[in-house]
């Protein structure tokens, strides 16, 4: 799967849609940043959602998913609708069936940190354990199964990814 397209070629996707009728586009893709000013012809996200605004199609670009420090909001063009999350707003009910045959219906949450991809199975207390940075380090490269009661009824899984990209 290709991470990167040319404005070439988001621009004749913006051509496509315009002439396919549509009412709103929604872009889930963004230019690394900071990149060029709002206006600048390099930009086929700014450029293409401006055709399409003249046109009365809403734009709603993705904010990306840099930061929190300056300059970090991709697709700033005063003609897109631009949307960003502050945090995970959510939980996911999942089972787990451990060794002895007994099944948990719990939460679990995926977290992305620097290089680690990390998924925490917390049970009662998950939001303020998850919050506690001291047990970071810990999930750097192994699994570990914790009857700690500082931690709640939890079990944590944990692994590593190297030169995790995303966007």
């Amino acid at each position: 799967m290709a991470q990167y397209c040319s404005s070439a070629d988001i621009l004749k996707a913006f051509d496509e849609a315009i002439h396919d009728g549509v009412d709103v586009l929604s872009l889930s893709i963004g230019f690394k940043i900071p990149m060029f000013s709002d206006v600048d012809e390099r930009d086929g996200i700014a450029t293409g959602s401006f055709h399409a605004m003249a046109r009365g199609i809403t734009v709603v670009c993705g904010a990306g998913n840099d930061g929190p420090s300056a300059q970090t909001v991709q697709n700033t063009a005063p003609w897109i609708l631009t949307v960003a999350a502050s945090s995970i707003d959510r939980a996911f009910v999942n089972s787990i069936t451990l060794g002895n045959n007994k099944t948990l219906m719990k939460y679990f949450m995926y977290r992305y940190l620097y290089n680690y991809v990390t998924m925490w199975i917390n049970f009662e207390k998950y939001t303020t354990w998850l919050r506690n940075m001291e047990y970071e380090w810990e999930c750097s490269n192994h699994v570990r199964v914790s009857d700690d009661s500082q931690e709640g009824d939890s079990i944590v899984m944990c692994w590593t990814i190297q030169h995790l990209t995303y966007n």
